[in-house]
């Protein structure tokens, strides 16, 4: 058996979640995980994503424009494990 987790989902727009039924589910902004990232380091045990990645930069979700932003969110993934 797997112990209890807490579930994130880390968004450039933060999703409106209503009757969710669990404590253990979370919405959170970019902006705040860079920032606890920043003061704590590593926030993360696994990290998965789900066709997300390839739209990073691409300024489309409130995101900045960058040609690499598939590249840079990858590393940027890697270093909240």
């Amino acid at each position: 058996a797997f112990p209890e987790a807490e579930v994130t989902t880390v968004e450039w727009n933060v999703p409106i979640v209503r009757n969710v039924t669990t404590h253990r589910f979370r919405a959170r902004s970019h902006a705040d995980v860079v920032d606890d990232f920043a003061r704590r380091g590593p926030l993360f045990d696994a990290a998965v994503a789900f066709s997300g990645i390839e739209h990073d930069g691409l300024g489309r979700y409130g995101d900045p424009i960058d040609p690499d932003g598939d590249f840079a969110a990858t590393a940027q993934l890697a270093l909240l494990l």
